[in-house]
């Protein structure tokens, strides 16, 4: 793997084709980076003041952000099977397998998995901790994003909200029927104030749906079980994306994930407020055995990006492999509209849209290069969404 010189040197990054974005593509284009830094973009290198690394006939392309991730339960990778229509047994049997696992092998896994991500071109994440042991390996590593403290029930976890040359860490609901009304519009608010984006995952199961619309059914039986008082949630009788609506919770800097079980109405609140919704589409067919209806979202206006989820739900966390699946089971999305929940989207979606998400200047000089073969512009975009995933990708200026 080529690594971006450490003096101020300029590096010429060039390839056959150069994907600036979904809708940009230079054909014999060619990257300038200094001090790791983007500072100059075109086509047909002619002036060379510096080194220049040919990468070949593929593409050089944004690097990837994957928005949901939960790296702490990477050790739980087909230990836990799904059975349709119940997922509140698969997460009893989350709950029970993690606190049988020692801490050593969640964090070992864990470590392994964030190692690999700029090898499987990923650039970015938005990791949600519930447990805090992924805090410092985030830290340490060379992904950015944003660490999501994820909080759950009625007690209130307090922790830091940061940055940290360029990694944010802030706030996550669990969702609205496993987390207090008032717990959730205290982290929200917390978030506010530090301008960092908020997560939640919203309508992601039947039990959900229930549970927030009568009070009662498995989910309530569950939390009862448990010692979860809802007694004073807050108001029953609203579809999920309702129920938070009424709270003010739904905004632009929210990112609601997986979004299941929605309806018209729901759509055109998501789209109005500006939610960034993240799907897990893998995540989904092997919990719930049904896909999210993206189309209808797509067609109401509704800002989506993309997530793997965690290795107890998904095969791997890797977005190439997410992006085939997407167009594989959704035929009539754009090649481009899929790379853009992959890359720019879901820049926007954690707050990180100054540095990466694009190939433009003043960006962060991290990129990669796919062995990609294509005889048109078009055709580029077509094949990186349809890429099959074998180890060959080069990460660049990652360090």
């Amino acid at each position: 793997m080529e690594k971006q010189e450490s003096n101020n040197r300029a590096v010429y990054h060039r390839a056959k084709w150069v994907v600036l974005n979904p809708s940009t593509v230079y054909e014999n284009g060619f990257v300038k980076v200094e001090s790791g830094i983007i500072t100059d973009i075109g086509k047909d290198i002619s002036v060379r003041a510096g080194r220049v690394i040919d990468y070949g006939s593929g593409a050089i392309m944004p690097a990837l952000i994957n928005v949901h991730t939960h790296l702490e339960l990477s050790a739980f990778k087909n230990k836990i099977p799904a059975i349709e229509g119940r997922f509140n047994i698969w997460v009893r049997n989350l709950l029970e397998l993690r606190s049988k696992t020692d801490t050593k092998t969640l964090v070992s896994f864990a470590e392994k998995e964030i190692a690999q991500m700029p090898l499987s071109g990923c650039i970015a994440i938005g990791e949600i901790s519930s447990l805090g042991i992924t805090r410092d390996m985030f830290l340490n590593s060379n992904i950015s994003g944003v660490w999501f403290l994820e909080q759950i029930g009625n007690v209130f976890v307090n922790q830091r909200v940061e940055e940290i040359s360029g990694k944010i860490f802030s706030a996550a609901g669990h969702a609205p029927h496993t987390t207090s009304l008032e717990l959730l519009c205290l982290l929200k608010d917390l978030t506010k104030k530090k301008q960092t984006p908020f997560s939640i995952h919203l309508a992601e199961s039947e039990e959900e749906v229930e549970f927030l619309q009568t009070g009662k059914g498995e989910w309530a039986n569950f939390l009862k079980e448990r010692g979860v008082d809802f007694s004073k949630w807050g108001q029953f009788g609203n579809t999920p994306v309702e129920y938070l609506y009424k709270t003010g919770i739904l905004n632009n800097n929210t990112i609601a994930v997986h979004l299941l079980n929605v309806c018209a109405k729901d759509v055109k609140i998501l789209a109005d407020q500006q939610v960034n919704v993240c799907l897990c589409v893998r995540s989904n067919l092997y919990l719930h055995n049904r896909l999210p209806d993206i189309y209808m979202m797509k067609k109401g206006g509704v800002r989506l990006c993309i997530g793997t989820d965690s290795l107890a739900s998904c095969d791997s966390l890797n977005l190439f492999e997410e992006m085939k699946f997407l167009v594989n089971n959704f035929p009539d999305l754009l090649p481009e509209d899929v790379l853009s929940m992959a890359t720019i989207n879901g820049a926007a979606a954690l707050g990180i849209e100054n540095m990466s998400g694009d190939i433009n200047i003043k960006k962060r000089g991290a990129f990669i290069y796919v062995p990609v073969k294509a005889g048109s512009c078009n055709q580029v975009i077509e094949n990186i969404v349809n890429f099959d995933f074998d180890g060959a990708i080069e990460p660049v200026g990652f360090e």
